[in-house]
C-alpha cells in the first residue's frame, strides 16, 4: 500500500485541508486510467457522486480517487426473491424508458445548430444529467448482485458447491455485450464473402483503417460490408472503454475494423453455436443439480434462480445502454462547443476545465492552445505511472490492503511459470499468450491467443470472440471479464496481479478457469 507519504513519486495539492485527513482510494478495475479534466469534470465526477453511498470523487494528477462520507461496510437491506424480481420490473418499465430517452436527445439534438450562450447552457446542465446516470446506475446494477448473491448462497447452501458453479445455472441469457461481439462477428462473415473486401482487412493496421474505409465506401462491390458496418456502428459504435474524453467507435471505427480483419481470419467459430451450446450445458447441469435435492431445497433453489433470471442481463445491459452510450452520447455536444473556441483538434477541448471553456465560448478565454499543450504534457506523464492505491490518511482498520503481485512458483509442469489467480469462468485452454495493455492494441490479437490484460470493459467483449481465454490483473465472480467469459464460453481468471508483467508476450501457457491457473508450456 503506497500513501502521499511518497510525495516526491505522486505529490499532491490539498485545495481543502480536511481532505488530506480523509482515505482515497484508487479502483484499478473501474477506472484504471489517467483522465483529461473536462472528463472527470462533464463525465465522472457527477456520475459518482450519483452512486450515493456519500462517495466523493477527486482527481489527483490526473487519475480518479474517491473517498465516502457514509458508512460503506453497512449491510444493505436484505434482499429476497421477490424484491428481486420487483427490481427486474423497475429497470424494464421505468430505468431503461429513461435512459433510453435521454440518450435519443444528445443523439438527435442539433448542437452544431446552437448559439454559444445555449451551448453554454447545456454543458452546464451536463453534470445534473450525470448525477442522475450515477442514480441509475446504481438502481440497475444492486439488483444484480443482490440476485447473484441469493442464488450462490443457495446452491452452496444446499449442494456444498462454490461460487463458479452457482454460476453455471445462469449462463447463455444473452447480454447486450454479448450481442455486441455476435453482431461484430456477422459483419465479418459478410465481408469474409466478399473478395474485395476480405483482401483489404487482410492488409489493415490501426493506422490504416480509416483510409481503407474510405476506400471501400467507394467501391460499389463493398456496398452490402458498408452498410452492415454502418449499422453496427450506429447500434454499437457509441463506446470508448467507458471514456468520454475518447474518441468512440462511432467516430473512429479503428478498433472494429483491425477486429474484422482477425474475424475473417476465423473458421469454425458461430456465436450463436456457442449460445446454444452454453444453454444445452445450463439445463443439463440444473437438472442434475434438481435431482439431488429434496422438494424444500428444490423450491429453494427454483425461487433463487427465477429471481437471479430475472436480473442476469442487467449488469452488461447496463454497461450498454447507461456506462457507453448514454455516457458517450453527450461529446456531441462537448465537441460542437470545442469547433467554436479555435483549437487545434477538436478532441483537445478535454484538456479544459469546464469554466475555460464557457470562458472560451464568452470569448473571454486567451491562450487556450498553450494552455491545452501544457496539460497534455502533464498528462503524458503521469498517464505512465502506476498510481498509489490510497492517498490521504491510513485506510480505516478493516480496508483491503492492494493485493500482492502474483509471483512465480514452481509448476507441476516441467517447472516453469505458475501464477495463481480467481478462476471466474470453467475450463482449460492453451495457446501463445499476448499482452495488450489498452483496446489501442487490439490489433495485435490473433485467433487462438490468451488475452492477458489488466482489466476489461464491455467494450472488449468483441475480443472474446476471438480469445481463447481471458487473464487480468484484477476482477471478481461478478466483474466484466467473468460475466463476459461464462457467456462467451472461454476460461478466464481475474486477480492476477502483475500478469502483463509476469507474463511473457507470445509465451505459451496453459489457463485453468476452474484451479485459477496459469501455467506455462
Amino acid at each position: 500500500m503506497t500513501t502521499t507519504e511518497d510525495t516526491k513519486t505522486f505529490p499532491i495539492t490539498w485545495d481543502d485541508p480536511a481532505d488530506a485527513e480523509q482515505c482515497w482510494r484508487f479502483s484499478a478495475e473501474h477506472m484504471p486510467n489517467a483522465v483529461p479534466p473536462l472528463e472527470f469534470e462533464l463525465g465522472t465526477h457527477r456520475f459518482l457522486e450519483g452512486f450515493g453511498w456519500g462517495m466523493r470523487p477527486r482527481q489527483f494528477n490526473y487519475f480518479i480517487y474517491f473517498a465516502f462520507g457514509g458508512d460503506v461496510n453497512a449491510p444493505p437491506p436484505k434482499a429476497t426473491p421477490d424484491s428481486v424480481r420487483e427490481a427486474a420490473s423497475q429497470w424494464r418499465e421505468s430505468v431503461l424508458p429513461e435512459i433510453l430517452a435521454h440518450t435519443e436527445r444528445y443523439r438527435t439534438t442539433d448542437f452544431a445548430s446552437m448559439s454559444n450562450e445555449d451551448l453554454i447552457v447545456e454543458i452546464e446542465k451536463l453534470p445534473e444529467l450525470r448525477y442522475r446516470s450515477g442514480q441509475l446506475h446504481t438502481m440497475a446494477i444492486s439488483p444484480h448482485f443482490a440476485g447473484m448473491g441469493l442464488l450462490i448462497e443457495a446452491y452452496k447452501d444446499l449442494t456444498g458447491g462454490d461460487d463458479l458453479a452457482a454460476m453455471r445455472l445462469v449462463q447463455g441469457y444473452g447480454t447486450k455485450s454479448f450481442d455486441a461481439g455476435a453482431q461484430l462477428w456477422r459483419v465479418g462473415r459478410i465481408a469474409g464473402s466478399i473478395p474485395l473486401v476480405r483482401e483489404r482487412l487482410l492488409a489493415i493496421e490501426s493506422a490504416t483503417a480509416l483510409d481503407t474505409l474510405a476506400g471501400l465506401r467507394a467501391e460499389p462491390e463493398a456496398a452490402p460490408f458498408v452498410e452492415a458496418l454502418d449499422a453496427y456502428l450506429e447500434e454499437y459504435g457509441w463506446r470508448s472503454n467507458a471514456s468520454f474524453g475518447t474518441p468512440t467507435w462511432f467516430e473512429d471505427p479503428a478498433v472494429p475494423l483491425t477486429l474484422l480483419r482477425t474475424y475473417v481470419q476465423t473458421e469454425g467459430y458461430d456465436p450463436s453455436e456457442e449460445q446454444r451450446r452454453l444453454v444445452e450445458e445450463r439445463e443439463a447441469f440444473l437438472r442434475e443439480t434438481l435431482a439431488a435435492l429434496d422438494d424444500a431445497g428444490r423450491a429453494r433453489l427454483t425461487d433463487a434462480l427465477d429471481a437471479a433470471v430475472a436480473v442476469a442481463p442487467q449488469l452488461e445491459d447496463h454497461n450498454f445502454y447507461l456506462d457507453q452510450r448514454l455516457f458517450c452520447m453527450p461529446r456531441r455536444l462537448v465537441l460542437a462547443a470545442a469547433q467554436r473556441v479555435g483549437l487545434e483538434r477538436p478532441n483537445d477541448v478535454f484538456f479544459l476545465q469546464s469554466p475555460e471553456l464557457c470562458d472560451a465560448l464568452q470569448g473571454k478565454a486567451e491562450r487556450v492552445n498553450d494552455l491545452v499543450r501544457q496539460r497534455k504534457g502533464e498528462f503524458a506523464h503521469w498517464q505512465k505511472q502506476e498510481p498509489p492505491s490510497y492517498v490521504g490518511a491510513t485506510p480505516p482498520e478493516g480496508e483491503p490492503e492492494a493485493p500482492a503481485p502474483a509471483r512465480r512458483s514452481d509448476s507441476a509442469m516441467g517447472g516453469g511459470l505458475q501464477l495463481k489467480g480467481t478462476g471466474v469462468s470453467a475450463g482449460v485452454a492453451r495457446g501463445p499468450a499476448r499482452v495488450l495493455h489498452g483496446l489501442h492494441q487490439a490489433d495485435r490479437l490473433r485467433p487462438g491467443d490468451i488475452l492477458i490484460t489488466p482489466v476489461t470493459q464491455p467494450t472488449w467483449t468483441p475480443l472474446f470472440t476471438v480469445a481463447r481465454a481471458v487473464v487480468t490483473e484484477v476482477g471478481g465472480m461478478l466483474s466484466h471479464t467473468a460475466v463476459a467469459s461464462r457467456e462467451f464460453g472461454i476460461p478466464a481468471i481475474v486477480n492476477v496481479r502483475g500478469a502483463t508483467r509476469l507474463i511473457k508476450d507470445g509465451q505459451l501457457v496453459e489457463v485453468d478457469g476452474t484451479k485459477g491457473t496459469i501455467t506455462e508450456l
